[in-house]
C-alpha cells in the first residue's frame, strides 16, 4: 500500500464523514488483496447508506487539474468492476463539472463529494475547511525540506557556517536557523561542544519523505509521460537524472525498471521534443525540476539523483517490490554512509 496516497484518501474520508455524521452514511476505506497494476491503489471504499452497502475502487490523485488526464480516466473506468471513485487534495472545478456529468464519483481534501452508483447519488458541496495545521515547523516546508535533503546526504554540511549552508542549499540564513531550531526542538538535533549532530535519522528520513511528497514534490512534477516509440532506450540529455526503478538498477539493485523518474534542469520542452515523448497521465514516465543545487550535491554516478531521492521515489510508488528495493537501498547505501 501507498501510505502518502492512504494518508490522503483517509484524510478526506473523514473530512466527509465528519460533514454528514447527522446523516445515515458512513464512508470506510479498507485494504483489498490484490491490485489492478503494480501503480494503482490496493485499498477501496465501502460506503453504507440506509443499511445498503456500496463499493467502491479508490484511485488516489495529488491534483486532478488537467485536461490530458481526461482519456487516462475513461481508460481507468472501463477496466475495472467495481465503480472507481477518485479522491483528491484538490480538483479544479472543470475536473469537477466533467465527473459529475459523466457520473464519476469523487471526494476532494476540503471534503467536497460527488459518490453516483445505481440509485446512489450524494453530492456534498461544503465551504472549504481548513485542515488543522500540522505539529511542524518550518523544518518540513519547502526551505527545510530541502535542505533536510542535503544534510542526509553529506554529513559535513550540519557543521558548515550558516553563510556556507545558505550558498549551497540557496536558502537564506535566516530560513538555516529556523530550520535547525525545528529539527531540535523534534528530537533529531542537538549540540555538543559546539557541534552539531543529527540523531533518529531514520525517524528524520521517514518523516522527509512524507514532508516531500505531499509540500514539495508536486510543486517540482512537470508532468507524465510515455514515449512515441517505447523501443528507443531513453538517452538523458546533460543535466538530467534517474531516479526510482532506473537510479536502482543503475545502483545495482536487483529490479527491471517499468516506471522511469527523470529530474531534469533545463527547459522541459526542449527535453519533451529531444526524448519524442507525449503527455499521459497514465505513462510510465515522469519528469520533474530538479529542485537542489547540482554544482553542489554530486553522486559518485553522475547519471542518478542522490539516494536519499532514489528511496523517497520507490517509497512514494504503488509498488511493493519497489518498497522492498528501498529497504534494501538503505541497508546497504544509506544507512552506511551516515
Amino acid at each position: 500500500m501507498n501510505k502518502g496516497d492512504y494518508y490522503i484518501a483517509t484524510q478526506a474520508i473523514e473530512s466527509v464523514n465528519k460533514q454528514v455524521e447527522h446523516l445515515n452514511l458512513n464512508l470506510k476505506l479498507t485494504e483489498i488483496e490484490y491490485s489492478h497494476s503494480n501503480y494503482m491503489n490496493d485499498f477501496n471504499l465501502e460506503l453504507r447508506y440506509n443499511d445498503k452497502l456500496y463499493n467502491f475502487d479508490v484511485e488516489v490523485k495529488r491534483n486532478l487539474i488537467n485536461k490530458t488526464s481526461l482519456l487516462a480516466f475513461h481508460e481507468l473506468i472501463t477496466n475495472r468492476e467495481n465503480k472507481i471513485l477518485f479522491v483528491s487534495d484538490y480538483i479544479s472545478n472543470e475536473i469537477k463539472k466533467y465527473f459529475r456529468k459523466h457520473s464519476i464519483s469523487y471526494i476532494s481534501g476540503s471534503g467536497n463529494a460527488f459518490i453516483s452508483q445505481n440509485e446512489l447519488l450524494l453530492y456534498f458541496d461544503f465551504p472549504k475547511i481548513e485542515k488543522e495545521p500540522e505539529s511542524i515547523g518550518k523544518a518540513f516546508e519547502k526551505a527545510g525540506i530541502r535542505l533536510i535533503l542535503q544534510l542526509l546526504f553529506n554529513k559535513e554540511l550540519i557543521n558548515m557556517s550558516y553563510d556556507e549552508i545558505a550558498e549551497i542549499v540557496d536558502i537564506s540564513k535566516g530560513s538555516i536557523s529556523n530550520i535547525f531550531k525545528d529539527l531540535q526542538r523534534e528530537g533529531f538535533l542537538y549540540t555538543v561542544d559546539k557541534k552539531r549532530i543529527l540523531r533518529n535519522k531514520k525517524d528524520l528520513l521517514e518523516k522527509w519523505v512524507t514532508a516531500y511528497d505531499r509540500k514539495l514534490r508536486p510543486s517540482i512534477l512537470i508532468g507524465k509521460y510515455r514515449q512515441l516509440d517505447s523501443s528507443v532506450s531513453i538517452q538523458l540529455p546533460e543535466n538530467s537524472l534517474w531516479s526510482g526503478e532506473k537510479a536502482a538498477e543503475i545502483m545495482h539493485l536487483n529490479i527491471k525498471p517499468q516506471h522511469k523518474i527523470i529530474y531534469i534542469q533545463l527547459d522541459s520542452v526542449h527535453i519533451i521534443k529531444k526524448l519524442k515523448l507525449i503527455p499521459d497521465d497514465m505513462g510510465n514516465i515522469e519528469l520533474l525540476n530538479i529542485c537542489w543545487n547540482s554544482a553542489k550535491l554530486q553522486n559518485n554516478d553522475s547519471t542518478i539523483v542522490p539516494a536519499i531521492l532514489v528511496y523517497a521515489d520507490l517509497i512514494l510508488s504503488k509498488n511493493d517490490r519497489n518498497h522492498e528495493i528501498a529497504k534494501e537501498l538503505y541497508e546497504h547505501s544509506i544507512q552506511n554512509n551516515w
